[in-house]
């Protein structure tokens, strides 16, 4: 097995720096920051509060303000065409004490089976941003290493690593972004050289199967269509082919803000068609699995019929998945709507 403290690390740092992503985004704080914790009046009492980004079971005593104020909350919406719930998967909830990888005490088939279902009951799709290791000495440009904003990125680059075999190197973390299979044909027209993902490309059918790959524009001084990467994800070294490179500005604003592809590698989220065949590929698919079943459901009414109870529904058909998965109390849906669309910024 791998070095158990970069595994730690690495753990931390993944999830630390998507939840940093989502808490720092300007736009995410425009749209949470008036429901963040809302005041529900009564004729006798003032102190009763609804906080929508966390689980409540408080007694609301005025369903209508309550049902008011949410409409209200989304209003700043009212121009996104597509708006969905984001749903986040805690695997942390069924940790084993015993086990510093929570995702182990989960057997990949339920994971699997847990994606599946999702994709199939809903309009659902993951857009996770990912981070990608390169391994030896980096020499490349700071923008394409990936970090939390409020941090120096010369910390996360060229870090001390042990290898399996006991001699050391160092490990430096890029940019990455998976890309779920119902998105990748939104950017066939934002390709600059080679091609866009195709559905093929969301399939890993062996663990020696190439993944092909899209680079953001910044990479084209840098490698050529055809060449492969090999970086560590999710603790094994992977190649990855070049297939293709984004036109500059292309990009998504959603959830976590606007982000641009240019310093990124864009691989496609895929279904992984052979059983694990040792430990290390047991952890691999788990871990994949793991980040796939966190995504988002594109909700089936516009945003002038959404409501309370469009929110309860969504959040009981979740719960109810969960439970027959033995998932119980691991996802959560986010109460409140939340945009999503390509975008293209052009430099002048």
């Amino acid at each position: 097995m791998k070095n158990q403290n970069y595994l730690c690390y690495r753990i931390i740092f993944l999830v630390f720096t998507v939840t940093i992503s989502a808490c720092t985004s300007n736009y995410r704080n425009e749209i949470f920051t008036p429901v963040d914790e809302i005041k529900v009046r009564s004729d006798q009492k003032d102190e009763n509060y609804v906080n929508f980004n966390t689980e409540n079971n408080q007694k609301i005593e005025n369903d209508v303000d309550l049902a008011y104020l949410y409409e209200e909350a989304i209003r700043p919406l009212i121009n996104e065409e597509n708006l969905y719930f984001s749903v986040r998967f805690f695997p942390e909830r069924l940790h084993n004490p015993n086990n510093i990888f929570p995702f182990h005490v989960v057997p990949v088939e339920i994971l699997r089976a847990m994606y599946w279902e999702l994709n199939y009951r809903f309009d659902y799709f993951a857009l996770i941003p990912t981070s990608f290791g390169f391994m030896g000495f980096y020499e490349g440009c700071e923008k394409f290493i990936d970090f939390p904003d409020h941090l120096d990125s010369k910390d996360f680059i060229n870090r001390p690593y042990i290898h399996d075999d006991g001699s050391r190197g160092y490990i430096s973390l890029l940019r990455g972004v998976f890309l779920g299979r119902t998105l990748y044909q939104d950017f066939d027209n934002n390709i600059s050289q080679g091609r866009n993902l195709t559905e093929s490309d969301f399939y890993k059918n062996s663990p020696y199967q190439m993944i092909s790959v899209v680079l953001g524009n910044a990479y084209k001084d840098s490698y050529n269509i055809g060449d492969v990467l090999q970086l560590e994800m999710y603790w094994s070294l992977v190649d990855f082919e070049i297939v293709g490179f984004f036109e500059s500005g292309v990009g998504i604003f959603s959830e976590f803000g606007t982000m641009i592809f240019d310093y990124s590698i864009i691989a496609p989220l895929f279904s992984i068609g052979y059983e694990p065949s040792d430990d290390d590929n047991q952890l691999f698919q788990a871990f994949h699995y793991t980040q796939a079943t966190s995504g988002m459901i594109r909700i089936d009414k516009p945003i002038y019929e959404i409501s309370l109870h469009t929110k309860e529904k969504y959040r009981n058909f979740l719960s109810e998945m969960a439970d027959r998965h033995g998932l119980t109390n691991t996802f959560h849906l986010n109460p409140l709507p939340v945009p999503f669309r390509k975008i293209f910024l052009p430099k002048p």
